[in-house]
């Protein structure tokens, strides 16, 4: 693990009220490979300038994944890189793989990236498990108590909240303004806060899911009756999508009714 030495900087503060200063580390979901630029860039015969050097020396996989990703992964890479304040000797930004967590400036080959991108990414499957669970333990260790860790990514299925929260329970944070949004809105919001030099409120990730069990209070998007749970959805296919299109769409559906869960603990947590 590279170590770097980085100053702390304030969290958001929640309900107007000054919050002592905590160190934070984000973790990022990985882009995803299996789509047409990913593709180009596992293939043999690839001739970009990225291809040409994942082939032969490597290329770092923060850039590997800004390329595949050009929106949603370039926002959350640049947003973390603005706003890390990791403990000190610590890095601040980590990227969730199927080998483990790893930093965005790793370099890796071809072969690696081919690796990588064939462990699914499920919370049961233990060749994606074992090495996350051992780096996120040892991660642990590095940050202490003092310090959160923010996921940018989904929280709509097990796969990064499940290992997430087994190790660090509530001090996994998650962006407030990320429910409700699909990926491409993610990442432009995420582009726009590094502009801005705005940083995002974090809610903790185990009393947003906890909000889907406890009474429930109306909210604007589903009056007089709770938000059905995730599981309970019948999605039906939307033949104008392409299928990766549909994946995003069900995703952001699944983060809105999280939203609207949530939303009786919004006031005490703003």
């Amino acid at each position: 693990m590279i170590l770097h030495d980085h100053a702390l900087s304030p969290l958001p503060v929640r309900n107007e009220e000054t919050v002592p200063l905590r160190a934070r580390t984000f973790l990022l979901s990985p882009a995803n490979a299996s789509g047409i630029k990913g593709q180009r860039l596992l293939s043999p015969t690839g001739q970009s300038d990225l291809a040409v050097r994942l082939r032969d020396s490597g290329a770092p996989l923060g850039e590997v994944y800004r390329f595949i990703s050009s929106l949603y992964f370039r926002g959350k890479l640049d947003y973390a890189e603005k706003f890390q304040s990791p403990p000190r000797g610590v890095a601040g930004v980590h990227i969730i793989t199927g080998a483990g967590l790893m930093l965005p400036e790793r370099v890796v080959t071809l072969r690696e990236l081919r690796r990588i991108s064939a462990i699914s990414i499920d919370a049961k499957n233990s060749h994606y498990r074992l090495p996350l669970d051992s780096d996120l333990l040892h991660l642990r260790e590095l940050v202490g108590n003092e310090a959160d860790v923010i996921l940018l990514g989904s929280i709509a299925t097990s796969k990064y909240v499940t290992p997430l929260q087994e190790v660090f329970e509530e001090r996994l944070l998650f962006p407030r303004d990320f429910l409700g949004r699909g990926d491409m809105s993610r990442g432009s919001m995420l582009l726009r806060c590094c502009a801005e030099g705005s940083e995002l409120a974090y809610l903790p990730v185990g009393e947003l899911h906890r909000s889907r069990v406890i009474p429930f209070a109306p909210a604007p998007c589903c009056i007089n009756e709770r938000p059905p749970l995730v599981e309970e959805l019948k999605l039906k296919p939307n033949p104008r999508l392409r299928p990766e299109c549909e994946i995003t769409n069900i995703r952001a559906h699944a983060d809105e009714l999280a939203a609207c869960a949530f939303e009786p603990l919004k006031s005490t947590m703003d």
